[in-house]
This record gives structure tokens, sequence and C-alpha cells, in this order.
């Protein structure tokens, strides 16, 4: 039908460029916003230093809040963000997303960070990381997260853009941005294209996005920790080690991955979210592994 027909950006202005993704206006990309990226990226209208030094300052904030045990207002300043639909990127809007994580398992995963001096500098530095230890706070939340930080720079970004090639503009109230200056929220009142459905339109650059995030909490369990825990188990000789007989002699077999989900997290962690709740835990009590594993997805041959 025409009405399921793909409207994009560039179509429906009738222009030609690739300096920004050009989305679809009457659906979704399965795209995120990458924060790592954002100091890389070389775009004339797009202020990328500020919006990296915001994205930066952001998460300094958030975890000096808790480490000062000022837990409401770090609490105010972590779930403030919503979905902005006027990027068009991440889960189809058909796609549920939860409630997203509670105050409570904010205050629980963060306590446990800021705890912890390395965690907290690892996960100043990689905002990517949070996702990956956060319950129901996958990829597109991140994003969404990310793009209200830097929302004001990718509105002066998208009038740059329609000044230049003659897109009309309108006023509209779009969103909260972060303000640096004071560590606030506050109202996004911008200049912005609108679709065809006549909502506005918030474009972001072509190099700032990703398919996926690198750190993968299934990656990290799996090849790492598990890893770690197969060879502990295998060292003393745990129940969890099986034998294997050959030419008379028995071998000791390490536990597999099943075995080992059941033994380590599904008996000792009953809520949703075990996966990374056991990840957490096992970087609290081996920091090294979650060092390993930032060292091997940081590892150029890995990208």
């Amino acid at each position: 039908m025409e009405n399921n027909k793909i409207i994009r950006f560039n179509q429906h202005f009738n222009k030609q460029d690739d300096r920004y993704l050009d989305i679809p206006l009457n659906s979704d990309v399965k795209k995120f916003v990458d924060p790592v990226k954002i100091a890389g990226i070389n775009e004339p209208l797009f202020d990328s230093k500020k919006a990296s030094f915001k994205v930066q300052e952001y998460f300094k904030k958030g975890f000096s809040l808790y480490a000062e045990g000022n837990k409401n207002l770090a609490i105010s300043l972590l779930s403030e963000p919503k979905e902005i639909n006027a990027t068009h990127l991440g889960l189809s809007k058909g796609a549920s997303k939860g409630n997203g994580p509670s105050e409570e398992i904010l205050d629980g995963v963060f306590q446990k960070i800021t705890s912890e001096e390395f965690l907290r500098n690892s996960f100043m530095a990689r905002p990517t990381l949070i996702p990956l230890f956060v319950p129901n706070f996958g990829a597109d939340r991140f994003s969404d997260l990310t793009v209200n930080i830097i929302s004001k720079e990718l509105a002066e970004f998208t009038e740059n853009i329609c000044k230049e090639l003659g897109i009309p503009v309108y006023v509209t109230g779009l969103c909260k941005y972060y303000d640096v200056s004071d560590g606030k929220w506050k109202q996004l009142v911008a200049n912005l294209p609108m679709g065809p459905d006549k909502k506005p339109i918030l474009l972001v650059p072509a190099g700032l996005v990703t398919d996926n995030y690198k750190f993968s909490i299934e990656k990290f369990v799996y090849t790492v920790i598990f890893a770690h825990l197969k060879d502990e188990h295998l060292n003393r000789r745990s129940p969890l080690v099986t034998y294997k007989e050959k030419n008379g002699v028995l071998t000791p077999v390490k536990p597999t991955n099943r075995v080992l989900k059941e033994h380590e997290i599904r008996t000792k962690y009953k809520d949703r979210g075990m996966l990374k709740a056991f990840a957490l835990d096992k970087s609290l009590e081996h920091p090294h592994l979650l060092e390993q594993y930032i060292s091997f997805i940081e590892d150029e041959k890995y990208q």
C-alpha cells in the first residue's frame, strides 16, 4: 500500500546530501547514536567538541553525585531523559521498550560502580559500558540518553543544514537538553524542519551512528568471566569439574558454559537482568576481567 512506502528525508525535501543520516520520516531505522564517535566527527556544522565535552561532564556529574551521597539528585539527573522520536533512530515505535530501569535499579547499580575507583574511572571514560550492566537499559535507551544530552548541538546542526539547503524550519519545543554550565536539564526550543506528519525532525551527522555498540554483556560473560571461572574450578578441582577417561587415565574437564550459568547465575540471581548483575559483581570482585575485556574491545584488530 502507498501509505506503507518509506519516505526519506532527502526524498521528501528533494535534496542529495550525505553529511547527515538520511532517515525515514514515517518509520525508524535500527541505528544508534554512539557517544564514543562524537569527538572524532569532522563536520564543520556540528560542534563535536562541545557535544563530546557535555557527554563526559554529564556522566562525571552523575558519578560525582553518587560518590558524594547525593543519590536523589543523581537519580533525577540520570532518569530525566526521554525518548526523542524526531531522530527516527532505534527500535521501531511498535516494539516495546518496557518501563526502563527503575530508580531502585539505578541506585543499586551506581552504588556498586562508585564503590570501586577502577570501575568509576572506567565508566566515566567509556559511557557505553553503562548499558552493559544496567537492567532494562539497552542500546536503544542509551542512544536516547545520548541524543538528549547533545540535543541542542544536534538541533543547531539540523538548523545549519536546513539553512544551507534552503529547507524551511519552524520554532518548536522538542525535549530537554543537558546544560553543562549548571549541570541541569533545560527545555530545548529550536528551529527544526517538519516531516509530512507535521512533526519536528532532528538530523544526526552520518558518522555519529552505529548498527550496534561494541560492548556486549553476553560476550563479556561467556568469553571473559566464564573463561576465568573455568580455570578457577579446574585448579581447585571443584565439584563442577568432570573427568574423562582415556587410556586408563582420568583427565579433568572444565565445566561448560551451561553448567556455569546454572551454578553461578541462575541459582544466585533470581530477578530479570541476572546476567548484568552477575557481570557487575564479578567486575567488582575481579576488576582485571573488565579491564581485559575493554582492552580486547578497543584493540584495533577487533575493529
